[in-house]
């Protein structure tokens, strides 16, 4: 959603309402489709993020976006502009799109390189494009989201098993410092891939998947963790409805 209320949509379809929108389109806020917002992109978008100055950046399977060529990921400006200087140009689908506090920009999915550059699947980019030489992590099956901790740490979910140089087991969630080193000390122990996360304010981790177990806990492909990658232990409770004399219930939980 942009600061106006008009929501930003992606995908692969090429009709909206009817009218031809090739796989962005805009929609006012009663849902009509904004007939100003005309952009061309020529396949998938699998992410939309919008920046604090409301620039867009969106990522996919596209080699071409508005007549000129992109590769996976572009910046529009807030009205749909191609921005003409932001190109990264990477081999692979983008997933997921992540803005640092420091502007910089963290991008996932199943690429293996930045312009000339090896890149597994995770990579940092400047705000203008180009790549962050010192951002380099290494995951070894492709990155389907991308959460920030507020302390600048980077959760990552997807379809790998093994993370970092040299390799060390992490399937289907790892996490990242902020230099892009590995957070030994996050270990969830998911049985299978994931696919799905979102941070909560509290800190605690929800997190999605095919997965059936969480370390030896039964899971079954949900579950929430706590900040350092724990599962969260819920106690079971034992109620009893307490009757008073005057017919008032109260439910005491032990």
């Amino acid at each position: 959603m942009q600061a106006d209320g008009k929501v930003l949509i992606g995908g692969s379809f090429t009709q909206v309402g009817g009218i031809a929108r090739n796989r962005i389109a805009r929609l006012n806020t009663d849902g009509s489709l904004d007939l100003s917002f005309d952009l061309d992109v020529n396949d998938r978008i699998e992410t939309i993020t919008l920046q604090p100055n409301g620039d867009i950046l969106i990522g996919g399977a596209f080699t071409n976006v508005g007549g000129v060529a992109r590769n996976r990921v572009a910046l529009l400006d807030a009205a749909g502009a191609i921005d003409m200087n932001f190109n990264p140009d990477i081999n692979g689908t983008v997933k997921s799109i992540a803005i640092q506090v420091d502007g910089k920009i963290l991008v996932g999915g199943s690429f293996t390189g930045i312009g000339q550059f090896i890149r597994s699947r995770l990579a940092g980019l400047e705000a203008d494009g180009s790549l962050d030489s010192n951002y380099n992590p290494i995951v070894g099956g492709s990155v389907e989201q991308i959460g920030l901790q507020d302390d600048g740490k980077a959760i990552v979910v997807g379809d790998f098993i093994v993370v970092s140089d040299p390799f060390v087991q992490r399937r289907g969630i790892a996490r990242f410092n902020d230099n892009g080193s590995l957070d030994r000390v996050f270990n969830a122990e998911l049985s299978s891939r994931a696919v799905g996360l979102a941070l909560q304010d509290d800190g605690k981790i929800l997190v999605g998947g095919r997965f059936r177990k969480v370390a030896s806990s039964e899971r079954g492909r949900i579950a929430r963790l706590d900040a350092d990658g724990s599962l969260e232990q819920l106690l079971d409770s034992v109620c009893i409805p307490l009757v008073a004399k005057n017919g008032a219930i109260t439910i005491v939980c032990l």
